[in-house]
């Protein structure tokens, strides 16, 4: 048996939480294990704009820790569970029998908070007299510090009202000048007995007839700038966040098809992408965005947010309209090292948790990106693709052209036409191109690449809204303006074929490097370049030469960024498609085009 691989798993394992349970709505997100609890020490709890607020939910009942039957969603917001714990004793004669227990029944809605009912079912025939203890505790950890270890040290001071029948977990730090306070007040709404809190647990005297029941309900609420959100205060709103959301469902475009698979797994990622709607960002009953990604990428993330709106269009423009307005009210206006910021550029993220605001990183309002700058044109045009929207465009144009004028002075700081980045922070990004992880350019030998960079890809994007912002200025009658982009974007292809065409390789360079030479790895980088269009094509479709073709679109479908080696028979001339290019004109945006990222 030696040197024998491992047998292969007959099933994989492709859930990202890996059987944990996640319920959320807009900031709020709860993740915990399938019995509902919370494990210290895990990457589990409750959180709210960015902040564990409770990191620790423990369940005693009758002394033992109840075991799990059965949990699962009801809705995005919605979870239960049923636990029981047997009943010790019993006999077949009875009364009391072998299989009695007690029945824990966990509810819990997300929302601003949580509400959580706990019911307690006694399925005997005699009486029952237990007790029932919620064991709390909260971190107040940073989203991005889960797991890891802290870099900043507050203090947690919990308080029991006996009054008010509330123990609130209050939470305060500093750094320097800024001062981050949050807190969490767990309510006891209604019960059918008073409870006992010690430290951080309370204890419920419980006392159950035979076949009777105990109810109690919970509100978690939690103190953000200074005000309490509450699921129970903030009730309407909740309310009316569910009307939309059944709205939307019920009157966005709906898919269908034959086979009726294709149009399950649309309709599913649809109703998916609804429930990542992060409601504190509406600008309107017809325009938001979605969370980039649970539990961790709650809020704005620039690329992330134009880049799904329009690639959801076909579902619905109010993603559309909701990434325009978010980027067009968070563009820099501002100079700004720390944040990566230049003004008319636009943001990469926002975060909420402590390590932002106490100014530790600079994700309070980080700039780190030149994807969302032209993805954000690209997004305001297929606006109005789909809508006709011209009042849309007239809105968002000054905001477009403050861009443009980013990218011509602070985005080119050589004025040799193409975007390059370098980090200015010094707790920012090494890279602000597609990929931004650190490690992400390489040259082919595996040394990383200083800054500053100009990335392939980033060079198609440009190149992508100076078109866009073309056709969006004709739309406005704006003729000569018009033109000019044109022309911009005319140069530009020209001298992108020129710096990152490399022949011998038979393929383009992933970057230029500070001296402005063709980093020759091999990526997917430049499948972006043949999806954007700005690969050329043979107008004539004669003679076409030996093409990237193959090696593109294998690499356009690539995952992640990878370095191989290619064989040398190939040319870096012309991409010559079997389907007739569009004439490089504004006409042809109006009428569709056949790339990745048109119509």
């Amino acid at each position: 048996m030696s040197g024998a691989a491992p047998a292969a798993s007959p099933t994989a394992d492709v859930d990202p939480h890996h059987g944990q349970q996640i319920v959320s709505h807009g900031y709020t997100v709860l993740l915990s294990s399938p019995d509902g609890t919370i494990a210290p020490g895990s990457r589990q709890g409750l959180f709210d704009h960015d902040t564990r607020v409770l990191s620790t939910y423990e369940l005693l009942l009758d002394g033992v820790v109840p075991s799990l039957d059965t949990s699962g969603l009801i809705d995005s917001d919605h979870w239960t569970a049923r636990l029981t714990v047997p009943r010790p004793g019993g006999e077949a004669a009875g009364p009391q029998l072998p299989h009695d227990a007690l029945e824990l029944t966990i509810c819990r809605r997300i929302g601003r908070g949580m509400l959580e009912t706990l019911q307690i079912d006694n399925h005997s025939a005699v009486d029952a007299v237990t007790s029932f203890a919620i064991r709390v505790d909260a971190d107040f950890c940073d989203i991005g510090e889960v797991g890891g270890v802290p870099q900043h040290l507050g203090q947690t001071t919990s308080t029991w009202d006996e009054r008010d029948l509330a123990l609130t977990l209050d939470y305060r730090a500093s750094c320097g000048s800024r001062t981050f306070h949050r807190a969490l007040r767990i309510r006891l709404v209604r019960s059918d007995s008073r409870p006992v809190c010690r430290a951080r647990e309370l204890t419920f005297e419980v006392t159950l007839p035979p076949c009777g029941s105990w109810l109690a309900e919970l509100a978690y609420e939690i103190l953000v700038d200074g005000r309490w959100r509450s699921p129970l205060v903030d009730h309407p709103v909740l309310a009316e966040h569910n009307r939309l959301a059944l709205g939307w469902r019920r009157d966005r475009a709906h898919i269908e098809s034959d086979p009726s698979s294709f149009a399950t797994v649309v309709e599913g990622a649809a109703d998916d992408l609804g429930t990542l709607r992060n409601w504190e960002y509406d600008v309107g009953p017809e325009a938001w965005i979605p969370n980039a990604g649970l539990p961790t990428y709650t809020g704005l993330f620039g690329r992330d947010t134009v880049t799904a709106a329009w690639q959801a269009a076909l579902v619905s423009p109010e993603l559309l309209r909701g990434a325009i307005a978010a980027l067009a009210a968070t563009q820099a206006d501002f100079d700004s090292a720390w944040h990566d910021a230049e003004p008319g550029k636009m943001v990469h993220e926002i975060r909420r948790g402590p390590l932002s605001e106490l100014n530790i990183i600079p994700q309070r309002h980080y700039y780190g990106t030149q994807t969302a700058s032209s993805f954000f044109v690209v997004t305001l045009s297929e606006l109005w693709h789909w809508t006709g929207d011209t009042q849309a465009l007239r809105q968002h144009v000054d905001a477009a052209q403050r861009m443009f004028d980013w990218a011509h002075g602070f985005g080119d700081r050589d004025g040799d036409g193409f975007l390059e980045y370098e980090r200015r922070s010094a707790r920012g990004l090494k890279n602000h191109a597609w990929k931004d992880s650190d490690e992400a350019i390489r040259y082919p030998d595996g040394r990383l690449v200083s800054n500053p960079i100009a990335t392939i890809e980033e060079q198609a994007f440009h190149w992508l809204a100076l078109q866009r912002m073309a056709e969006i200025l004709l739309a406005l009658g704006e003729d000569g303006r018009s033109a000019q982009f044109l022309e911009q974007a005319r140069r530009l292809r020209q001298a992108w074929q020129r710096a990152f065409c490399v022949p011998e390789d038979g393929f383009y360079a992933m970057a230029l490097d500070p001296a402005k030479r063709p980093v020759r790895s091999i990526g997917s980088n430049a499948g972006h370049a043949l999806a954007a269009g700005l690969v050329p094509v043979d107008p004539d479709g004669a003679n076409p030469p030996r093409d990237l073709s193959i090696r593109a679109r294998a690499l356009a479908r690539a995952g992640e960024s990878h370095a191989a080696s290619v064989g040398e028979n190939g040319h870096c001339a012309e991409y010559t498609s079997r389907r007739r290019s569009r004439v490089a004109s504004i006409r042809a945006y109006r009428s569709g085009s056949d790339h990745a990222y048109g119509v």
